[in-house]
């Protein structure tokens, strides 16, 4: 079911969907891509109206079988975002409904999905790492949090090559991290209360962003 509410820092009115009173908006961009291998930039102007029912672009990648290599269903793992290297910088935000507009600030998890910065693995849009599951066990456990993930540039697109001195892998996830300061607050969520979690391989990213 569609939920709409406005959202004053980014001057939008989202529109999320609703199960089981947990909210979920998908595809905020926090970033634009202006040409290849640039560094992201932060000036993102939204539309007044914003749909946010349908998972954001992912990172060109080369396709990986992950239900084979790690013996998952395939109905789990299989993700179904599209790709655009240049429209990759979006992020999904999830929260309990009654937690929205209670001026509470909850704990937010940031989750930075998996892959090895080659492909993507783990992310929302997976059943791998539903993150209404996980704000749903938080509420069973009486312990209700946000969470945010985020989609970032991956592979030759991210960290270069050879010659390069960027990793934009990193820059596009500390831009990611500015947004949540900057907007979470929004969503009912903390700013001074952001934990990170990571996939086993993504875990230097933790340490680059401390």
């Amino acid at each position: 079911m569609a939920f709409t509410f406005w959202h004053e820092s980014l001057s939008s009115t989202l529109i999320g969907l609703e199960a089981q009173s947990i909210l979920q908006f998908r595809g905020i961009p926090y970033g634009t891509v202006t040409h290849r291998f640039a560094d992201p930039d932060s000036a993102v102007h939204l539309p007044t109206l914003l749909d946010c029912t349908k998972y954001g672009p992912r990172c060109p990648q080369v396709p990986v079988d992950f239900g084979h290599v790690h013996r998952i269903p395939r109905d789990v793992v299989n993700s179904t975002e599209p790709e655009d290297e240049f429209r990759c910088l979006n992020l999904d935000v999830t929260i309990p409904k009654k937690y929205l507009f209670d001026g509470g600030r909850l704990p937010v998890m940031v989750w930075i999905h998996g892959g090895s910065q080659a492909v993507t693995f783990g992310s929302a849009a997976s059943g791998v790492c539903d993150m209404k599951i996980i704000v749903g066990d938080s509420l069973r456990l009486e312990k209700p949090i946000l969470t945010v993930s985020i989609q970032y540039r991956l592979n030759i697109f991210g960290v270069g090559h050879e010659k390069s001195s960027k990793n934009l892998a990193l820059r596009d996830q500390e831009l990611a991290l500015q947004w949540v300061q900057k907007h979470i607050s929004g969503f009912g969520g903390d700013p001074g209360q952001v934990t990170l979690a990571e996939d086993r391989v993504e875990q230097k990213s933790i340490r680059n962003t401390n």
